[in-house]
């Protein structure tokens, strides 16, 4: 598979892992909280228990953060595609084809310009 075959298999993953991030997220910080909320009420532990408990639960916000985060920063199908037309169309100015090209439109534009100055 070439550069341009990945980034297109890339858009349809990335949608994927950013919805898997946010609800992992969410599922953790459900069953952290629930936990947390279960160990501070349980009067059977004593406070050392309860702040191992509430150290844990700290513990757990940073990686519900860079999951959410993640999940944030992932870009759309769409930005995936532009990209990959954008190195696409790099490669295709950049070749000799591309060059021939780019001469011609400037010898078209050049006579367009000079007709609409006669008029």
């Amino acid at each position: 598979m070439n550069e341009l075959s990945w980034l297109i298999y890339l858009a349809g993953v990335v949608e994927n892992l950013a919805s898997v991030f946010l609800i992992l997220g969410f599922a953790l910080l459900a069953f952290f909280v629930i936990k947390l909320v279960v160990q501070l009420y349980d009067y059977s532990l004593s406070d050392k228990e309860k702040s191992q408990a509430w150290f844990k639960f700290q513990l757990s916000l940073p990686i519900i953060t860079i999951l959410w985060l993640l999940a944030c920063l992932m870009p759309a199908k769409e930005t995936v595609y532009a990209i990959a037309a954008s190195e696409i169309g790099d490669k295709v100015i950049h070749s000799p084809t591309g060059s021939l090209a780019e001469q011609a439109f400037d010898v078209w534009l050049k006579k367009q310009i000079k007709t609409d100055k006669d008029q």
